[in-house]
């Protein structure tokens, strides 16, 4: 395939020759990977702005909008009866002149208009200055429950000073007209509008909720004003609709405070340090433990999911917000941190503001040469020593010897690839490690195995989590341990050091799925109760750097398989005795070159599909993607595992899930495959499974597997009954949006 892959695809491969001194380790057969530029988000705990009431539950301040205004933070939210008279939701505005430590509320900025289209709540406040005026956008509640988004002008910014758009000119006094409004009859509304300003190109991104196919979907959608060449008085009637930029598949949650129902919001900022526009919001409100998603781009539409570390967790976390100045920037002189909702599952009603470190660095470890010995290795607790080429740590009875490398892994989706000699006690890897100095029991996993074949993952704070049974350990051969981490999902798979098993590799040992606050990325390192060692330890992205080669990347496990000028993969079913076929991504050990799947997990899945001539094929012959097989064979089937998304002759779409047959049924996409290429595009994170067809701004299947589903596994090609083309064929760690 053409390079295309690498824009896609954040892919790191390094070996660390600090485990053999004077002896080169064995080849690697796994090319080297290509690193990403990402942006790194990490928020740390700060100052609660509001804490909830206990005596006043319907109480609430909530989706906060902060900029500052010369030495002042000034802060918009959305306030419900807190100290305040009773009545519908509205925004009311406050000061701080220390840095948000402590804040002076001065009442309401903007109210809901009595009998308009906003009348039961003004809520989700975004604020810009754009030439001569400050504008106020806005979620606005009519009283059906129906949402819609609102904008408001004002020359000085003060309370009640805001005058509401009503279709043809600003008005202090008459009903407002929407800025953004769904009239399908499907969505819950158009809401929480975040406005930017860059350089002259007012942006306004705004959350679409509906339902779609049966199911829930929440999209960062964007409007754009040239306000250099529009009159200011009516650019709001001029907004050019540039569609979906991001997704959020199955995050659409909503909570209820006080009888108003709230869903989640992105709020974007543009951060000039970096040239990017950086957007947050949350996993999932309903979480536990939440943490907040960043989302990066270079040109405010196309956004791809950037990596945020553990930071500050708190329960039910939603509507983060940004610092920026009036324009919607985050300068050097602007506070780098976030506002959030957090609290009660039923109703968020705390109001947080954390400082955030927010930079951009590489995926994957500095890839600059480490010293011999034992250099590069931070020695938490123990001894460690090079014996015999190999790192070997101490007989300890009394704690762990631990070692950490002094780089950190960036993101939540890579592998770990180790050589390991177990003597006595049980031995590992720890990952996800906050600090260098910190051990898997203050933050983290270890994965250990035990000379009788245990196999355990424990997590900080948690003790064991997961634990399996590996049959047999070869104290004359050796072990190898291959840990796949893609973002809170982990798969354990154990052999013979000197005799990789492709079929004994597609088997994890234990598996664990961190549904609460999951450590992403962070430190690597070794850890031992007693004597062991290591070697060839490897850290790379979750797929290789390379998709063109069936001899190297692809195995075909069944029918007829081609590359055409590197670019395009060609099944032509073998009608006798195979109608049908499979290929998957795999990669070569590090040890004697044998190939074994390649397991991955959320992220996104894209091909271009094309039918070759019909040969006596019907229209429901098919061709689609296979995702996470989880199969325990070496040559897996996509009817064994995984979920199969398949595209017909006839253009319609369906999904197929092992063990449950088809789990969608086929659904028209007004394609026609046999004439014009398709392109699929598969965004899964979790038990959420969203498919788009070509451009659409809407999923065709919008699947949630309410039993779980395999979250780890093989990524395949398939077919049935009819030759066709898979072009484009990639896939990434990262929800594109």
């Amino acid at each position: 395939m053409k390079r295309r892959c690498a824009v896609l695809l954040a892919l790191l491969s390094v070996v660390l020759p600090v485990l053999v001194m004077g002896v080169t380790p064995p080849a690697s057969a796994i090319p080297d990977g290509e690193t990403r530029s990402t942006v790194v988000f990490n928020p740390v705990p700060g100052t609660n702005i509001v804490t909830a009431n206990p005596t006043a539950p319907w109480a609430y301040v909530t989706s906060p909008a902060i900029l500052t205004r010369g030495n002042t933070l000034e802060l918009w939210a959305c306030q419900n009866s807190v100290g305040l008279p009773s009545g519908p939701p509205r925004i009311s505005h406050a000061t701080s002149t220390d840095g948000g430590q402590t804040w002076t509320w001065d009442g309401y900025a903007l109210q809901p208009t009595s009998a308009g289209f906003d009348s039961r709540g003004t809520c989700d406040p975004s604020v810009v200055k754009a030439g001569d005026y400050w504008y106020l956008a806005y979620t606005g509640t009519d009283t059906s429950g129906h949402r819609a988004v609102f904008v408001a002008r004002s020359a000085t910014a003060a309370n009640g000073s805001w005058a509401k758009w009503n279709g043809t000119t600003w008005t202090l006094t008459g009903s407002p007209a929407p800025l953004i409004t769904d009239n399908s009859g499907l969505s819950f509304g158009d809401t929480a509008p975040s406005l930017v300003l860059s350089p002259t190109t007012l942006s306004v991104y705004y959350g679409y909720h509906a339902t779609i196919n049966g199911a829930p979907i929440w999209q960062t959608r964007v409007r754009t004003a040239d306000m250099a060449s529009i009159n200011p008085d009516t650019w709001v009637a001029r907004l050019v609709e540039r569609g979906s930029v991001i997704r959020h598949p199955g995050q659409d949650t909503e909570v209820t405070c006080g009888g108003d129902e709230l869903r989640d919001s992105t709020d974007v900022k543009y951060v000039d340090s970096l040239g990017k526009y950086v957007a947050v919001t949350s996993d999932a409100a309903t979480y536990n433990l939440s943490t907040i998603q960043t989302w990066e781009s270079t040109d405010g539409i196309n956004f791809t999911q950037s990596i945020t570390k553990r930071g500050d967790i708190r329960a039910h976390t939603m509507n983060a917000s940004l610092i920026g100045d009036p324009s919607g920037h985050i300068t050097t002189a602007t506070p780098k941190a976030v506002a959030f909702n957090h609290g009660e599952a039923s109703c968020p009603r705390n109001l947080t503001l954390d400082p955030v470190q927010l930079d951009k660095a590489t995926t994957g470890f500095a890839n600059q040469p480490v010293p011999s010995g034992t250099g590069g290795w931070n020695i938490t607790s123990g001894r460690f020593s090079i014996i015999a080429d190999k790192f070997r740590s101490s007989a300890n009875r009394e704690q762990w010897n631990t070692a950490t490398y002094f780089a950190q892994q960036w993101g939540g989706s890579y592998t770990i690839d180790i050589d390991t000699d177990i003597d006595t006690g049980p031995s590992g890897v720890q990952f996800g490690q906050t600090s260098p100095t910190d051990t898997f029991s203050s933050s983290g996993y270890l994965v250990s195995m035990e000379h009788q074949g245990r196999v355990q993952i424990w997590k900080a704070g948690f003790g064991v989590v997961a634990s399996g049974q590996y049959d047999e350990l070869f104290p004359s051969n050796y072990e190898h341990m291959q840990i796949v981490v893609a973002n809170g999902h982990i798969a354990v798979y154990v052999d013979s050091a000197s005799n990789l098993s492709p079929d004994r590799m597609s088997k994890p040992v234990v598996t664990f799925v961190d549904a609460d606050a999951p450590y992403l990325g962070g430190y690597i390192g070794l850890a031992s109760y007693e004597l062991a060692s290591f070697w060839n330890f490897r850290v790379t992205d979750n797929v290789p750097g390379r998709y063109e080669d069936f001899g190297r990347d692809w195995v075909a496990t069944s029918g007829l398989w081609e590359t055409l000028n590197n670019d395009v993969f060609i099944f032509s079913r073998d009608p006798n005795p195979q109608p049908s076929g499979a290929a998957y991504l795999h990669q070569e050990s590090a040890v004697l070159g044998r190939t074994f799947a390649t397991h991955v997990g959320d992220g996104t899945y894209t091909a271009t599909l094309e039918f070759g001539p019909n040969q006596g094929s019907g229209p429901q012959a098919w061709a689609g993607l296979n995702l996470t097989n989880d199969a325990h064979e070496e040559y897996p089937g996509w009817s064994q595992g995984g979920y199969l998304v398949f595209l017909r002759r006839n253009g319609n779409l369906g999904l197929y899930e092992a063990g449950a047959g088809q789990v969608v049924p086929d659904r028209a996409t007004g394609t026609n495959p046999a004439y014009t290429p398709v392109t699929i595009r598969v965004l899964k994170r979790g038990s959420w499974i969203q498919v788009y067809v070509d451009d659409d701004q809407y999923p065709t299947i919008n699947y949630h597997d309410t039993n779980g589903g395999p979250s780890i596994g093989a990524f395949g090609l398939a077919g049935e009954q009819t030759p066709a083309r898979f072009g484009g064929v990639t896939w990434t760690s990262s929800l594109v949006g």
